[in-house]
């Protein structure tokens, strides 16, 4: 989470002792706070990335791009007159691919790869094949493995080795997240983050399927850093949740005020 609030321009203040939430793992979180920019003030008819601002037409230098799998990134207005970057992706989408049965594993040469090189779903077939194990979940040789508590992936080989720590491992990288909707920002709008670290969607103050238990917020007056969402204010530790929605969501979005002056989003 730390890279995408980087990411938009904002730096951390006030670092210190480990915090926890009941939704989210302690070990991710710190008691810190943002200092960011003031994102009402910013250029509506530009895109702004990486500290940058860019004028419709032009193309985002990928020196700045993370996302490997992203190329000729590219400012543009949508046909609903919204201004914001579109990109060509590297992946390609083979026919059939989603209709394939769940059993099937995707195998990569290569950590950084955007394409699997092929897919198995003999059964017989992926049981014969090396495996790897981490946070409780199977993995299988060539394929890529994700986690739950650290913005890392790492590709399960035949020398993958749960001993070594997985900053140092060299079969695994950070996790290339990157977010392109800085004009739903500036409206106040706040992410959904999938795995405590990439932003999966985005929650705005208008949304219509906000529930919002009275007893949680606090209606006193602090000097602590407060976290703004629209109408509301709240102080660390407060929540708000979201109605379920499908197809990825069914019990629903906790959202809490752990680094303000955002809450935070965890599916």
């Amino acid at each position: 989470m730390v890279e995408y609030y980087e990411n938009i321009g904002c730096k951390t203040i006030n670092k210190s002792k480990d915090i926890c939430s009941s939704r989210c793992h302690c070990s991710m979180y710190f008691k810190w706070d943002l200092m960011c920019p003031d994102f009402h003030k910013f250029d509506k008819e530009k895109c702004h990335f990486n500290g940058k601002s860019f004028s419709v037409g032009q193309m985002i230098p990928d020196a700045l791009l993370f996302w490997r799998c992203n190329e000729s990134c590219e400012c543009i207005r949508d046909d609903f007159g919204e201004i914001g970057i579109g990109c060509k992706s590297k992946i390609i989408q083979r026919p059939g691919y989603y209709f394939r049965r769940s059993t099937c594993i995707s195998q990569y040469k290569n950590i950084q790869d955007c394409n699997n090189s092929h897919r198995i779903c003999d059964p017989a077939e992926i049981d014969k094949l090396e495996k790897c194990y981490s946070e409780g979940q199977t993995y299988h040789l060539g394929q890529k493995m994700y986690f739950r508590t650290k913005c890392y992936k790492c590709l399960c080989t035949e020398d993958f080795d749960n001993a070594t720590s997985i900053f140092e491992n060299h079969n695994c990288i950070k996790s290339d997240c990157q977010s392109y909707n800085f004009h739903l920002i500036m409206d106040g709008c706040v992410p959904i983050f999938e795995n405590d670290c990439c932003v999966y969607n985005m929650r705005c103050p208008y949304d219509n399927e906000l529930m919002i238990d009275p007893q949680s917020i606090s209606l006193e007056k602090t000097n602590e850093p407060v976290c703004r969402f629209g109408d509301l204010t709240l102080r660390r530790g407060e929540k708000i949740k979201y109605k379920p929605t499908v197809p990825r969501n069914f019990n629903g979005t906790l959202c809490e005020c752990i680094i303000p002056p955002f809450i935070t989003c965890v599916i």
